[in-house]
């Protein structure tokens, strides 16, 4: 038996209304959620759906956040009430606010009881929706389904309060006073201070890094091993030191400081040409990410062949493969952007798209897309 999967697919109607708005520069109005059982088995989304299998609760969304993780990822949390159930979820969906169905992810059965059956709760699900443009989606959300109970919140607080094992690491800091600083001045010697703790320095002379005697000190250790890390207030620099089983401690080393990562414009093919920017640039994880919206020059036709965009240098060629749902813009065919270990970048739509005698370049057809993978 295959092995089961499960994940969250734009439909072709969600793609055409999406890639719409990015063309136009509208909203597209999310109202809705939905759950459903599936039609009682698990099965995979399709882009062609226009509705859930089998339909159990629909209502308002409770929020709709930005992934911190991933790029261009917004959750959505669903929060099925408490009067509802008697049935297992085996998909959820999102809508606009005609009706039409944006996006459908199919879940590992997830039993739903009802106030009938003795035990009742609200269920809590998150859907992750990745778009090319997430600016272009606008939720409709009611926060009250979010929120807890003074009765629950006053519950909790009650029992956490009253537990033995609550603010352990509250009650160790206070009794081994780790919040108490201490302040040394120009007769104090660093080479000696090597029990944990803060320290304030006032005029530090002895054994300091030149011109950081103001600032504070931060040692962790004890009398056979230490770490000493400075913060220098007046040149706003970071140094550290180690000291191990001797008297002999090491030299001072700077601790460099996060700067933001050098972006680069992608030099694309030739016939196309810029809407916005075109850039690639390297996080400090080792991530690249590619964005761009780019036309095709002189507004010609898009065939559904796959164009060549670009090529990225090596450092930023992908380990493998890495394909990412695109938007092609004038229209709403739905298109896929794709880079191999070669670093070409490959865009193709989904149809033959015509070209455009409108003499602005934001008119005329082409992509918009955002790709992240790590680099070899």
């Amino acid at each position: 038996m295959p092995e089961k999967t499960y994940g969250t697919v734009i439909t072709s109607s969600g793609a055409a209304l999406i890639a719409a708005c990015i063309l136009n520069g509208t909203k597209l109005p999310i109202t809705n959620a939905a759950v459903g059982d599936g039609g009682g088995a698990y099965y995979q989304p399709t882009v062609a759906q226009t509705e859930l299998k089998n339909k159990k609760w629909e209502g308002e969304i409770a929020n709709a956040t930005i992934s911190t993780t991933t790029a261009n990822m917004i959750d959505v949390k669903i929060i099925v009430p408490a009067d509802v159930g008697g049935f297992i979820i085996r998909e959820a969906a999102i809508y606009s606010e005609d009706g039409t169905l944006i996006a459908v992810c199919n879940t590992p059965d997830t039993e739903k009881v009802a106030i009938s059956e003795g035990v009742s709760g609200k269920l809590v699900m998150l859907m992750h929706l990745i778009v090319a443009d997430i600016s272009v989606l606008e939720f409709t959300i009611n926060p009250s389904l979010d929120m807890v109970s003074a009765e629950d919140m006053a519950a909790a607080i009650s029992d956490h309060n009253s537990s033995e094992d609550s603010h352990q690491d509250i009650r160790a800091a206070l009794s081994n006073k780790v919040n108490q600083i201490i302040t040394l001045g120009p007769e104090d010697d660093l080479n000696t201070i090597t029990t944990s703790g803060f320290y304030r320095l006032n005029g530090v002379e002895l054994n300091i890094p030149s011109g950081c005697g103001w600032g504070t000190l931060s040692v962790t250790g004890d009398r056979n091993t230490a770490l000493q890390i400075v913060s220098d207030h007046i040149n706003k620099q970071f140094w550290k030191r180690t000291y191990r089983n001797s008297s002999i401690w090491s030299e001072w080393i700077p601790i460099p400081t996060a700067t933001p990562p050098q972006r680069y414009v992608l030099q694309l093919a030739d016939g196309w040409v810029r809407v916005n920017a075109a850039e690639y640039w390297r996080t400090q994880e080792g991530l690249v990410i590619v964005t761009f919206r780019i036309a095709r020059s002189g507004g010609a036709e898009i065939s559904a062949a796959p164009h060549p965009i670009a090529t990225l240098p090596e450092g930023y060629k992908p380990v493998g493969y890495a394909a990412h749902v695109a938007a092609s813009t004038m229209t709403a065919v739905p298109a896929v952007v794709w880079v191999g270990d070669d670093g070409v970048i490959y865009a193709s739509a989904a149809q033959d798209i015509p070209g455009s005698s409108d003499p602005a370049p934001g008119n005329w057809p082409g992509f918009v897309a955002t790709m992240v993978f790590c680099a070899n």
